[in-house]
């Protein structure tokens, strides 16, 4: 399993991600794309929402010890290894974890569904390029952006030495 620096890179660069992302899906989910020469800008539109979903949705994953890292990179995978190499107390991890609690809360308060968003990533985004007909959820975009939102601006208190 790599160690508290190593998981904390990956899931920074997921966040810088995160945020790079969303910053470009905001000017376009203000167009109105109606005419078939704007067909490029629809693709980019659902190809970053698409992708806000995934890297959200692996930011959240519950730690284990698999995958070419030896550990899932995200948040609680890195408060876990952290909390592990004493390098943040157990107090402070587990006021971490709630807060990531709280955001996940007020997610689904705003119409999200956690399990439809995870499932989405699982059957959708992860295991296949092509979606699948007729019966796939239909996410609503806004309780997902305040959830990215909220997850890269997380308490800045919140330090791992």
């Amino acid at each position: 399993m790599p160690n508290t620096n190593a998981l904390r890179k990956h899931v920074f660069d997921d966040v810088v991600e995160l945020v790079g992302t969303t910053g470009m899906l905001i000017p376009l989910l203000d167009l109105t794309i109606t005419e078939p020469e704007f067909e490029p800008l629809r693709f980019l539109r659902h190809h970053f929402a698409l992708h806000t979903a995934l890297i959200v949705t692996r930011l959240y994953a519950r730690p284990n010890e698999r995958g070419r890292m030896g550990a899932t990179a995200s948040i609680p995978a890195l408060l876990q290894k952290a909390r592990d190499e004493e390098r943040l107390t157990a107090e402070l991890a587990e006021a971490f974890i709630h807060e990531l609690g709280k955001i996940r809360c007020r997610f689904e308060a705003a119409g999200g569904d956690w399990n439809e968003l995870r499932n989405f990533r699982d059957s959708e985004l992860a295991h296949s390029l092509h979606p699948y007909p007729g019966d796939s959820p239909q996410l609503s975009f806004l309780p997902l952006w305040d959830l990215a939102h909220e997850t890269y601006e997380l308490p800045p208190e919140v330090r791992i030495d």
